[in-house]
């Protein structure tokens, strides 16, 4: 099954939160983390997860 990197990145922003993180740490993980990988699937036009693009 294809799964959007935005659904991966939204559902794993719902998980940080069920884990009681602050708002600032997931904050630093948006930015730090998401943020580059929201970029690089952009940048090659692409919002279906593949492992490749990261390499």
């Amino acid at each position: 099954m294809e799964k959007s990197i935005f659904d991966i990145i939204t559902k794993a922003k719902e998980i940080l939160k069920t884990l009681r993180l602050s708002n600032a740490t997931i904050r630093a993980y948006q930015e730090r983390s998401f943020s580059p990988l929201i970029k690089a699937y952009k940048e090659k036009g692409c919002n279906i997860f593949q492992p490749e693009i990261m390499k």
